[in-house]
């Protein structure tokens, strides 16, 4: 089983290069407004308040008393923690069998130590199969 990553909306959201929407096909404007959809739905709340308030006008206080009044251009976050869904083989020492678990996991960053981006995976059998069409030696007739 191979699955691929197709990175077209990731693109879009880090390099900020946006197709003109009247030169979009129909599918093409779906399919961006699912990853809108999806990127809204996964930002925790407190995140949406500020975020959709961008550029409105607001007055903030300091501890100083200093007043300042203006538009709210931009707000940052930090990134705390990343949930992984995964699909894991464990032993369950009560009954002595190995369970498939599908879970979620949560990592604290400061727990991560590098982040791998998987493009594309296979099986180990389908790449021993694709082997196995090989030749091991190349035919007699050619010299190398």
């Amino acid at each position: 089983m191979v699955v691929e990553q197709d990175y077209s909306a990731l693109k879009q959201l880090t390099e900020g290069k946006f197709t003109d929407l009247k030169k979009m096909k129909m599918a093409e404007l779906r399919e961006e407004v699912q990853m809108w959809r999806n990127l809204w739905g996964w930002i925790p709340t407190d995140v949406k308040f500020y975020a959709s308030r961008t550029g409105s006008s607001i007055g903030l206080q300091v501890r100083n008393y200093h007043r300042f009044v203006g538009v709210l251009l931009d707000t940052r976050w930090e990134l705390k923690y990343v949930d992984v869904g995964v699909y894991e083989k464990v032993y369950d020492q009560n009954d002595g069998q190995y369970y498939f678990e599908r879970k979620i996991v949560r990592i604290p960053l400061s727990q991560i130590v590098a982040f791998d981006w998987i493009a594309s995976r296979e099986s180990e059998e389908s790449i021993l199969m694709e082997k196995e069409e090989l030749p091991d030696e190349p035919p007699s007739d050619i010299t190398l």
